[in-house]
């Protein structure tokens, strides 16, 4: 019993923190969303390449400046 409450509670924790997390990744402005996007595809581009399979390129997104 003791062991099932523990482990109802840490799981209580983990949810808290991933909603906090949610919350947070949603209030980011749309072009730091699309950074992190280009960021895991590049990740999973490498991850792919190490298991043997075929490399992906990123989306090549060019910062626009603000005139």
């Amino acid at each position: 019993m003791q062991n099932e409450r523990l482990i109802r509670e840490e799981a209580e924790k983990l949810f808290r923190a991933k909603q906090r997390r949610r919350r947070e990744l949603a209030s980011l402005p749309f072009e730091e969303k699309i950074r992190i996007l280009v960021d895991l595809q590049k990740m999973a581009s490498d991850i792919r390449a190490t298991v043997g399979g075929i490399k992906r390129r990123p989306w090549n997104i060019r910062r626009r400046t603000r005139t």
